[in-house]
């Protein structure tokens, strides 16, 4: 039988998966998921007292509406995919390694859980603006995750950031292939 912890691990990683191939997809359907997995994932890592996955988790919940404006278009696969600027990109990399330093320096041990956060929420708000960097931003905080939740014995949850993986390999192919068909489409 499973527990609520349980049940509520399966239904939010059913979702999430489900928003996000429906993301790469660019089908307006992934906010509503992403929205819906994020309620749930806010109870489960507030059960499970990860702070920042909590937090991160009710960030979604506007992003998740900003990201439902955003593609607003009747039909969002039309959307340019564009590449995030360096300066970005830069900055997203210093702050994930001040936070991990600073955290070994100190002796603290929630960095696994900010950098993971912080990249989420990154990859979110670049997804929405349709950035093809999202994706790489998303594979690397799955992989952390991969550590973070097998710590936790969130193991659907586990199971959903190794699928989650192979997922924004795939999205980041699809999105790169697109990218270039649409700088080839504006030389010509």
């Amino acid at each position: 039988m499973l527990s609520s912890t349980e049940a509520l691990d399966i239904a939010a990683a059913i979702l999430s998966v489900s928003g996000t191939i429906t993301g790469s997809a660019r089908l307006k359907i992934s906010w509503p998921l992403s929205f819906s997995a994020c309620l749930l994932y806010s109870i489960l890592f507030y059960q499970k007292e990860l702070l920042f996955n909590t937090v991160i988790h009710i960030i979604y919940l506007p992003l998740s509406v900003l990201g439902l404006y955003l593609w607003r278009e009747k039909n969002p696969s039309t959307l340019k995919i564009k590449s995030t600027p360096t300066p970005i990109i830069n900055l997203i990399a210093t702050t994930c390694l001040f936070v991990y330093f600073y955290c070994k320096v100190h002796g603290l041990s929630w960095h696994y859980d900010f950098i993971t956060s912080f990249l989420s929420i990154t990859a979110f708000v670049l997804m929405g603006f349709a950035q093809l960097e999202c994706w790489l931003l998303w594979l690397i905080a799955d992989v952390f995750y991969l550590y973070l939740y097998s710590s936790h014995a969130l193991f659907y949850s586990l199971f959903k950031s190794f699928f989650y993986c192979l997922i924004t390999s795939t999205s980041f192919v699809l999105w790169k292939r697109k990218y270039l068909n649409g700088i080839k489409n504006e030389a010509t």
